[in-house]
């Protein structure tokens, strides 16, 4: 009998082995590593390390990087006194923030969320800005091709002027003497007439051409500041924020003379959002967005020394070694 008790307890400590009837402490999961609390704590040391203003900004690009899924690089935040509507072009990933236009938002999230979203639609989108340079450059094109449709294929050397390629020079060939001189003087008048007739051409094609580019620049910036709107709702709404927070942002720029320029008017920027908001419903586009962020931590950040500018990091974190100690621990 006392042999199969034996027997019967060596049993039930094998199957206790094999088959634990409590789950092991180190398979719990703890607290401390769920999203929500190291949200908390990350959150709540960034309120305490940042300028309420960089805080607030921060806290709205960490949203609409994750619900956007545009965190895969880091994004720069800067608040200028001076506003410039291709600021975007400046730096890769760059949001500007008007300082003024800052203060007139101090308790609105959802309206420079927005704003936010604006300029980071622009990155998205891989706007591009004809600067002064490139400018230069296809205005001297436009004078070359100009010339070269009034002149022809041959081109003159830099010391020929615009009389002597016409013509001027044959006369240096014609008739020696006093008839020689005769000839020359007719030759010239007619082809200094013909030169002021020439320069007259080329200067029309410069001048239609150099409007039609000026046309294609402002419709191309307008597209842009109108899809740049589009995005800041989108994005916004994925974040959380208002649908109504991007019609508030705009009408803050309407009242801003700094803001307003011919080639995007707000008027037109307001009744063109409407429509976009109309034909994109907020309920879906924030259920994606809580979805992303749910599945996601907190970006970390960086303050530059003299505490003007941010730097949001991606989901990578903020170096290589960052994104190897979280692949693989420290």
């Amino acid at each position: 009998m006392l042999a199969w008790k034996t027997k019967l307890l060596t049993i039930c400590s094998l199957c206790s082995l094999f088959f634990p009837t409590t789950v092991p402490v180190l398979a719990q999961t703890t607290v401390e590593n769920t999203p929500t609390t190291t949200a908390s704590g990350v959150y709540q040391q960034a309120k305490e390390k940042l300028p309420s203003d960089l805080y607030a900004i921060y806290r709205i690009v960490d949203r609409i990087a994750r619900a956007n899924e545009i965190d895969s690089h880091p994004w720069q935040v800067k608040i200028v006194r001076k506003y410039d509507i291709y600021s975007f072009a400046s730096e890769e990933n760059l949001i500007t923030i008007h300082s003024s236009v800052l203060n007139q938002l101090v308790a609105d999230s959802s309206a420079l969320a927005c704003l936010v979203g604006h300029e980071m639609g622009h990155h998205v989108k891989r706007h591009t800005v004809v600067g002064e340079t490139q400018k230069a450059e296809l205005l001297a094109k436009i004078k070359e091709e100009a010339e070269q449709e009034v002149l022809g294929t041959k081109k003159t050397s830099s010391t020929e002027s615009t009389v002597s390629y016409v013509g001027g020079a044959i006369a240096n060939h014609v008739l020696p003497g006093f008839l020689g001189n005769l000839v020359n003087g007719v030759l010239e008048r007619r082809n200094t007439n013909r030169a002021q007739q020439v320069e007259k051409r080329i200067k029309e094609i410069i001048a239609q051409k150099t409007e039609d580019l000026n046309q294609r620049l402002a419709l191309q910036t307008k597209e842009q500041e109108l899809e740049a709107d589009q995005m800041g709702y989108l994005t916004s709404i994925r974040a959380g924020f208002e649908p109504e927070g991007c019609l508030r942002a705009l009408d803050i720029l309407a009242k801003t003379p700094e803001f307003e320029t011919a080639i995007a008017p707000t008027s037109i920027r307001i009744e063109s959002l409407k429509d976009f908001m109309t034909k994109n419903p907020p309920q879906t586009l924030a259920q994606e967005g809580e979805a992303r962020i749910s599945a996601t931590q907190p970006l970390t950040y960086d303050l530059s020394k003299n505490g003007e500018s941010l730097k949001i990091n991606s989901r990578h974190g903020a170096s290589v070694a960052d994104d190897i100690d979280a692949k693989f621990g420290k």
